[in-house]
């Protein structure tokens, strides 16, 4: 067969190969490196490649074999099952195509294709073939090609080759039956990866997509109300002119009486004087409807700025709506008031009518102050009824209690507006709402929904106990509305606790009387969320009791604290949304993935299998497992019960400990060649508990009998090998160092410490160390008193670590409160940080690190475990 048109992709990890999906397979050994000694490592007995070409059992298949040069390697046949088999002296990974051979009987037209390796039984199918072709369609990498794929058809695995998992989540019998033995193979290939990459066409066959609730939510509309919204005004509607504070005191009474059932108000120049007292605010009340439009010469918006003297309006009407439109409302401040004092800013509209806010901003208004504890409500605006609010600005208002920019008792609408800089800063509970709190009460005219739509909020800020640049809340009421948010940016918000962007829950009982009330649900479509983060123990998002539901959405760069998710709720789903260097994890609650989803960077994926493979040891013998328990390869046997094995930080090699306890060596095995390299080789030095960073060092404890008095000392050597420096100096010269382990960036390494050990060996006082990667600020790490086995979090923020027989997480700077996973040792954690793998009486298992009172999970049975990074 003439050599693919694919070659040129061949160049993939081998730790991603391991991710394909593929059943079965052993590993083989290794063969003897430089300075091999009699207590090396066992030899390898070459190379294996074994799998099965399916589309049904695809008997007597030509299979070619290609190496990662192109070279062609072999040429096999498949059995009547379509399993094959060969040896080979070069190591993978290896190109598999296939031609030729019958399906039930039949001839097979088609070509298969596929990506292996010999550690892992291949399966050469057409999921397999469209994952090659993606690669090299979308120039991407095999295990992004694979995650592409996978997220999009919404599984996890290939279903030809796992049939029984793909019951009810993927028509095998059609696409078979479709293929027609390879005939139309082509045809579907193009189909699906069109479908895949650009969203377009019918569905392809064999795919199913839920046919229930998920998804049904995703085509909700923004209103109509506020997005064509426009003020119908026109000059013959004008009843009042005003450019004075003065002015529009007498214009608000209607002294000429001109208005009917609508008192219509120009402000025709800025008013920056007048307000010099909390009495001096405008109010108004009456029977008409009350409109304040700007209406200045050049066009911009008037300016009215009370001086942080006074509230600028205070309106109490009996008609329908309350206007303003192309103003501006600065520092405004409800201290003061004569009427409800410390609510609403700049505005207090006390009606069950609709007020409207038009082209208008609110810029620094105060409700509470900044400096003293008072209460304050509504930053900038409070209202009564329901509010629309469309091309607006809410910037670096403030309020104490609750709204940093606007309260409402009834529902709001918000369009084509931006939030920026707004505060909320009580601490106390059931406040929030940095840009907006929505506090449904009874009695009130509805509807009590949020629609936002088009809108920004950035840079916000809450202190309240349920947080939220939007917080609903309800009191004395059935439920709480629903939130609907389309089009929109949250961006680089913060709050302490409860929830950073949006926030919905009941009025707790001791408040109502009455059992907890379900918080309003949440729709989210064609949004994006970036930078938010948590001061303290906020959720980005939370629903009380409550669903979560998000469409065609983005999560960037989102930082929760440890173990907080990002999406709080009941319930759930997620749809066709990407999320990238997210905190971990996504969600907590019972969420559905609807398909077409992405988890890139440090976002891993809560509907796929837990990431990366894990090494250890069973009797000396190092192996690989999936953190599930599957798929256990061997990959060398070893002469010491204590191997202690490390992975390369690309995954690709290991360094392990090898020969008699008083005299063992650093080695290292690569996983693709399975070679292996002696690093040490210095008599009666034993080499243990390696830890290689991602500057390519390799930190490890040598431990030296009879050599000066201290015989525990941390170097530092390459992949390149020799014994290597000592990292820590003449100051740890009496202090026996143990289990050391470096930061992700490699810049720090931890350690744990019997601090004068060689001047009272019977000192068992363990002190947590750090050292800088040159050997400079060696010194103790506070909270960590009596700390062992030291291990970085991926992010680098978190240590797991034992004490007093249990393994437990803490915060890198010994802040906030210490989570406790489980009886074990030899922590190490997954690459998502969701997990932590242990040792515990001879098996290895997991723990939750965001769950940490569900019981731990059984993997395998073995020690020194240490997950791929």
């Amino acid at each position: 067969m003439a050599r693919s048109r694919h070659s040129e992709m061949l160049g993939i990890a081998v730790a991603a190969l391991v991710l394909t999906g593929c059943l079965g397979g052993s590993g083989g050994g290794s063969s003897g490196g430089d300075g091999a000694s009699s207590d090396a490592p066992s030899e390898s007995s070459g190379n294996t490649l074994s799998g099965q070409v399916i589309n049904g059992p695809l008997a007597g298949a030509e299979i070619d074999v290609f190496g990662p040069d192109a070279q062609h390697l072999t040429t096999i046949t498949a059995d009547a099952q379509g399993l094959f088999s060969a040896d080979l002296d070069e190591p993978g990974p290896y190109t598999v195509e296939t031609s030729g051979g019958a399906v039930d009987g039949t001839s097979y037209a088609g070509h298969l294709e596929a990506r292996c390796h010999a550690a892992i039984s291949c399966s050469v199918t057409p999921i397999s073939t469209a994952i090659v072709q993606l690669m090299e369609q979308q120039g991407m990498e095999f295990e992004d090609a694979r995650a592409l794929l996978g997220n999009r058809i919404g599984i996890a695995f290939d279903p030809f080759a796992s049939p029984e998992d793909a019951e009810g989540r993927f028509d095998l019998l059609a696409l078979r039956g479709h293929l027609d033995a390879g005939r139309n193979l082509d045809s579907w290939l193009i189909d699906l990866l069109i479908w895949i990459t650009e969203d377009i066409g019918a569905l392809p066959v064999g795919i199913l997509l839920p046919t229930s609730e998920p998804g049904a939510d995703a085509g909700f509309e923004p209103d109509v109300a506020c997005t064509g919204f426009e003020i119908d005004i026109d000059e013959d509607d004008i009843h009042y002119k005003v450019e004075t504070h003065e002015q529009m005191v007498g214009a608000l009474t209607d002294p000429s009486e001109l208005a009917g059932d609508r008192l219509v108000i120009a402000i025709t120049g800025d008013i920056t004087t007048g307000f010099n007292e909390g009495s001096d605010e405008w109010q108004f009340e009456g029977d008409k409807e009350l409109v304040l439009i700007g209406q200045k010469e050049d066009g911009s918006r008037a300016v009215i700025d009370a001086g942080q003297n006074s509230r600028i309006l205070y309106a109490q009407p009996m008609a329908d709506r309350v206007i303003l439109s192309g103003l501006e409302l600065r520092n405004g401040n409800a201290r003061n008031g004569p009427s409800f004092r410390l609510q609403g800013g700049a505005v207090h509209v006390r009606h069950t009518g609709r007020l409207v806010l038009h082209d208008t901003a609110f810029i620094n208004n105060e409700a509470g102050s900044r400096v003293l504890l008072t209460s304050g409500r509504g930053g900038a605006v409070v209202a009564t009824g329901p509010v629309l609010i469309a091309h607006s600005e809410f910037r670096n208002n403030f309020s104490r209690q609750w709204g940093g920019a606007v309260v409402t008792n009834s529902g709001i609408s918000v369009c084509h507006t931006i939030f920026e800089g707004n505060q909320q800063a009580g601490t106390s509970a059931s406040h929030g709402g940095s840009a907006i709190h929505a506090r449904q009460e009874p009695n009130r005219q509805g509807p009590y929904d949020l629609e936002i739509h088009d809108t920004v909020f950035t840079d916000n800020h809450a202190s309240g106990d349920r947080g939220g640049a939007i917080l609903v809340g309800a009191l004395f009421v059935s439920e709480v509305g629903t939130v609907r948010i389309s089009d929109s940016v949250f961006e680089d918000n913060t709050s302490v606790s409860g929830a950073v962007t949006i926030s919905t829950n009941a009025e707790i009982e001791q408040f109502s009387g009455d059992p907890v009330i379900a918080g309003g649900h949440v729709l989210v479509r064609d949004s994006q969320f970036t930078g938010n983060s948590s001061d303290g123990s906020a959720a980005i998002a939370w629903a009380d009791e409550a669903d979560i539901r998000v469409f065609d959405s983005e999560f960037t760069d989102n930082q929760t604290d440890f173990p907080q998710s990002l999406l709080v709720a009941v319930a759930g789903e997620i749809c066709t949304t990407t999320f990238t260097d997210n905190s971990n994890p996504v969600f907590n609650g019972d969420f559905i993935d609807c398909g077409g989803n992405l988890f890139l960077g440090s976002s891993s994926d809560p509907f796929g299998d837990i990431p990366g493979r894990i090494v250890f040891h069973d009797d000396g013998n190092i192996r690989t497992i999936r953190p599930d328990g599957s798929d256990s390869q061997l990959l060398v046997s070893t002469n010491t019960f204590s191997p202690a094995p490390a992975w390369s930080p690309d995954g690709s090699q290991i360094v392990f400990v090898d020969g008699a306890s008083f005299n063992s060596d650093l080695w290292r095995y690569s996983i693709e060649n399975q070679q292996t390299v002696r690093l040490t080789n210095v008599d009666d030095v034993a080499a243990t508990e390696p830890s290689w960073s991602v500057h390519d060092e390799i930190a490890y404890v040598r431990r030296a009998e009879g050599q000066g008095s201290n015989p525990f000392l941390i170097y530092v050597t390459t992949p390149d090998g020799g014994q290597g420096s000592h990292l820590t100096g003449t100051e740890s010269a009496h202090d026996m160092e143990r289990y050391p382990h470096w930061s992700p960036d490699g810049e720090e390494l931890a350690f744990s410490v019997r601090e004068d050990w060689s001047l009272d060996p019977n000192s068992t006082r363990v002190r947590l160390y750090t050292v800088g990667r040159d050997g400079s600020n060696r010194g103790r790490v506070s909270g960590f008193a009596d700390a062992n086995e030291p291990a970085w979090s991926p992010d680098g923020e978190r240590l797991a670590y034992v004490l007093d027989g249990m393994v437990r997480i803490r915060n890198r700077d010994g802040s906030g409160d210490v989570i406790t996973l489980a009886e074990g040792t030899s922590p190490t954690w997954s690459p998502d940080g969701a997990w932590v793998a242990f040792h515990r009486n001879g098996s290895l298992y997991r723990a939750s690190g965001q769950q940490p009172d569900e019981p731990p999970v059984f993997i395998t049975e073995g020690e020194q475990p240490h997950w791929s990074y």
